[in-house]
């Protein structure tokens, strides 16, 4: 058989346990939707604008141009956020009707306000 060894964590956990989730609607005034998502000491804002008019550039004629800003708590943008960017808005693109919104583009901006580290 298997012997488990149940040690806790530096807070306290057992390893069976996980960090406290939580989340809130509406945090943002300003935002078209926004929320609140905290797992254990991480915590990251999300603002949702749009659909607004597409740039040029951006325009899709047959659909909604989703457009993601993964913010971390300091510093600039790395190799790693561009990744989080990357795999955010190809998850979103096939959640979201694109469809119903041709020319526009639907901004999420996601803010890490505090990152505990842990996996």
């Amino acid at each position: 058989g298997i012997l488990w060894v149940f040690m806790a964590r530096h807070d306290k956990r057992t390893p069976a346990q996980i960090r406290a989730i939580s989340s809130e609607l509406r945090v943002l005034n300003r935002a078209d939707g926004s929320a609140s998502f905290v797992h254990g000491n991480s915590r990251v804002i999300a603002a949702v604008y749009g659909p607004t008019e597409a740039k040029y550039r951006d325009e899709l004629v047959e659909r909604a141009k989703i457009e993601v800003i993964y913010q971390p708590k300091s510093g600039l943008a790395g190799p790693a956020e561009k990744e989080k960017e990357y795999i955010i808005q190809s998850t979103l693109e096939d959640l979201i009707l694109t469809s119903l919104h041709p020319r526009t583009c639907i901004s999420i901006i996601i803010q890490v306000m505090n990152d505990d580290g842990s996996p």
